[in-house]
């Protein structure tokens, strides 16, 4: 087939119209990735975070009825198991702020994207690539904080546990 005029303005009307698909499905893929894993990552520290605090509250107020009727000896004991429902806490608190951070950066490397009408259509730019390992790592922070926060809970828990089968109600 003889390469014409004609048959040039086809071709690169057809490479512009792939190029437009490709943006916007990279658009469209990134944005739905991005909210899924700031929403799952949200959701597994919110059930962290309700979790250790009412552990905690439900702990604080069981020492006190302890000391109130007279057995010291087990509520001293149960403050381990107290100070780790607060450290979960606290690493579901920072995770929450991590979660900003990550979608802060990745958001930033999407901005940052060139749109270009030769294949591959996205390149990124010098800020791109940086920013988009930052989101990586404050997921990867998150995903961290949200374990550390769920272990420290069953640390809490065996805590509680072991005192209570070493000391024993009176």
């Amino acid at each position: 087939m003889p390469v014409t005029r004609e048959y040039e303005a086809e071709d690169y009307e057809i490479n512009i119209r792939a190029a437009e698909r490709s943006h916007d499905d990279q658009a469209r893929s990134l944005a739905a990735m991005q909210a899924t894993v700031i929403r799952l990552g949200s959701e597994a520290l919110r059930v962290a975070a309700l979790a250790s605090g009412g552990s905690a509250a439900a702990m604080l107020a069981f020492i006190c009825s302890l000391v109130a009727n007279g057995n010291a000896e087990l509520a001293s004991w149960l403050p381990w198991s107290l100070r780790a429902f607060v450290i979960a806490i606290l690493c579901a608190c920072v995770g929450f702020g991590t979660t900003y951070f990550a979608q802060l950066f990745h958001t930033g490397a999407l901005k940052r994207q060139t749109y270009v009408w030769e294949y591959p259509y996205v390149e990124n730019a010098p800020g791109s690539a940086f920013r988009a390992r930052l989101g990586t790592t404050f997921n990867l922070l998150t995903a961290v904080l949200t374990i550390a926060s769920y272990v420290a809970l069953a640390v809490g828990y065996l805590a509680a546990y072991r005192a209570i089968g070493i000391v024993g109600f009176k």
